[in-house]
């Protein structure tokens, strides 16, 4: 596993970010990012999305320090617990790059290596800079890297409601790691205990109204990402993945859950409507 900063690389963006001297910096870490960043990111606005995110991150320079710091502290031994809490060796890159609203976390294939590419625009604008926040962040990534390595992440061919139930799946699997490299069963790193609470006490209705979506092939965009929100509450799905995980724990080893198909999957989720 290596760990790599890119954030020394950046071009000047004293007088606002510019486009073309990113995909210069961005292609320095492989000549395929900018293209892979720019697809992933078509739908969002540059100009009045993306730009002012990364503008406001790049004026925080005590929030960018810290994410810097956070990052070299909580990458020492990194590699050594993540084999001992999930019992193997994950091999993959980290990278710590300024993207174009990528994600706080993103794991994906870059010149045939598997890469979390992690986003200092977004991790500040989520103020997930601390080294608690980035630690468990980067486990969660870690967690998906290695669902990938040791079980099916993806189902394949899937209709709209196999897609949302897929992602409720292994988001809950790569919270599920999360949680055991942090020691703690009750760890969310995104949100506080009034959101773990409101999601705690509203389990069953929620699991209901995700079944609802699955099953009337409706989209659940809304259970996931922080620029959505179900009743006032972002990434719900998470809080639903990683108790639907839980309860097949109890059933399955951990390598097993990796392996869970769509079937298992839905039987749990019905399971826990009631």
């Amino acid at each position: 596993m290596r760990f790599i900063d890119t954030y020394t690389d950046l071009p000047d963006f004293s007088m606002g970010f510019n486009l073309r001297d990113w995909e210069g910096y961005a292609a320095k870490i492989s000549p395929s990012l900018p293209t892979l960043c720019k697809d992933n990111a078509a739908d969002y606005y540059l100009e009045n999305v993306v730009t002012p995110i990364i503008n406001a991150c790049l004026s925080n320079e005590r929030a960018v320090s810290e994410v810097r710091d956070s990052f070299r502290y909580v990458t020492q031994n990194l590699a050594a617990a993540c084999e001992a809490g999930l019992g193997e060796t994950v091999d993959c890159d980290v990278i710590l790059y300024l993207g174009l609203c990528n994600g706080a976390g993103w794991v994906t294939t870059i010149d045939g290596r598997r890469v979390i590419l992690l986003g200092i625009e977004k991790i500040v604008e989520l103020s997930w800079q601390s080294r608690e926040k980035m630690r468990a962040f980067i486990y969660h990534e870690i967690g998906h890297v290695w669902h990938m390595a040791v079980g099916t992440l993806y189902w394949g061919r899937q209709s709209p409601g196999e897609k949302w139930l897929n992602q409720l799946y292994y988001e809950g699997i790569a919270m599920f790691c999360e949680q055991i490299l942090m020691g703690d069963m009750d760890y969310y790193h995104q949100y506080g205990k009034e959101w773990k609470n409101w999601c705690a006490t509203n389990r069953q209705e929620l699991f209901q109204e995700f079944r609802h979506r699955v099953d009337d092939e409706v989209s659940a965009q809304d259970f996931f990402g922080d620029w959505v929100s179900y009743e006032g509450h972002s990434d719900v799905g998470y809080f639903l993945g990683c108790e639907l995980i839980k309860a097949a724990a109890m059933e399955f080893s951990l390598n097993e859950l990796a392996s869970l198909d769509y079937e298992t999957v839905y039987k749990y989720l019905e399971k826990l409507c009631n």
